[in-house]
């Protein structure tokens, strides 16, 4: 048995131990990484839908409405940081402009950082002396509503997602 202020016995050590380092990391860079929510990048899908007798979104997915619907929009938003966040939902109408933006401000915390469910709406409305003439043509005061929309979403400044729905009359 060696002593180990023997000189020949710490080479040997040496070359044990970095034998045993390289062993560890190798083990360590071979572990399956945890998922961290920091890394991901955060996502949200809008989708559209009427609401029911309680002004809420119903659970069907639709992409036209008729221009006396109220709409509504429901996002899931996914992978954010914990903290507070503000969201925006920009309607802009078949023109181009914005017509209306629906802000919250909201708390991401542990609990909800996987996901978080906002909805907004828009109820369109005639101009001024056009609803006398509605009973002829129900898209009177609205002719300018009909087409295309678009909403999309931000998050704290940052576009986060869009999507389109159809209004006919």
């Amino acid at each position: 048995m060696r002593n180990c202020l023997d000189r020949t016995f710490w080479p040997e050590l040496h070359r044990t131990g970095l034998f045993l380092l390289k062993g560890a990391i190798i083990l360590f860079l071979s572990l399956p990484s945890p998922p961290a929510l920091a890394l991901q990048k955060p996502s949200a899908t809008l989708v559209f839908n009427l609401g029911n007798q309680h002004n809420v979104p119903d659970k069907v997915n639709r992409s036209i409405f008729d221009c006396s619907d109220k709409i509504f929009t429901i996002t899931e938003i996914r992978f954010l940081t914990e903290g507070k966040h503000t969201a925006e939902f920009r309607w802009i109408n078949p023109q181009g402009h914005s017509q209306e933006i629906t802000k919250y401000k909201f708390l991401v915390n542990s609990s909800n950082q996987t996901g978080v469910n906002l909805w907004a709406w828009i109820k369109l409305s005639r101009g001024k002396g056009a609803g006398l003439f509605q009973w002829l043509d129900p898209a009177t005061g609205l002719e300018e509503f009909i087409g295309e929309w678009t909403v999309e979403l931000m998050i704290d400044g940052q576009e986060l997602a869009e999507n389109t729905f159809q209004i006919n009359c």
